[in-house]
C-alpha cells in the first residue's frame, strides 16, 4: 500500500566510480571561467589535467578538468560528473 505522503521512491541510477568520457557528448556547467559554461561537444582527448572537446561548430576547446562539472550523456541518460569521477 503506497504511503500517504506522496510518490513512491524510485531507485536512483548510480554513476560508476571512474567514468570514461572519451568519445561521449558532454556539456560544461558550473565552471570557474564563466566563458566555459555551456560548451557542448564530443570529447576527443582526455589527459590528466585537460579535456579536448570538439564543439558543434567544429572548434576544438581545451578545458582544465578541475575547473568545471560536466553533464555526460550515456545511453539516453545524463549524469552530472565532477573532476574526481572522470577516468584519466
Amino acid at each position: 500500500m503506497p504511503s500517504k505522503r506522496g510518490r513512491r521512491r524510485t531507485k536512483k541510477s548510480r554513476i560508476p566510480h571512474r567514468l570514461n568520457i572519451l568519445y561521449r557528448f558532454v556539456e560544461c556547467v558550473d565552471c570557474r571561467n564563466r566563458y566555459c559554461n555551456g560548451i557542448k561537444g564530443l570529447v576527443i582527448d582526455v589527459t590528466k589535467t585537460n579535456i579536448k572537446i570538439l564543439t558543434i561548430f567544429g572548434d576544438i576547446v581545451i578545458i582544465p578538468i578541475d575547473e568545471c562539472r560536466y553533464y555526460v550523456r550515456i545511453n539516453n541518460r545524463e549524469f552530472l560528473v565532477n573532476s574526481r569521477q572522470i577516468a584519466k
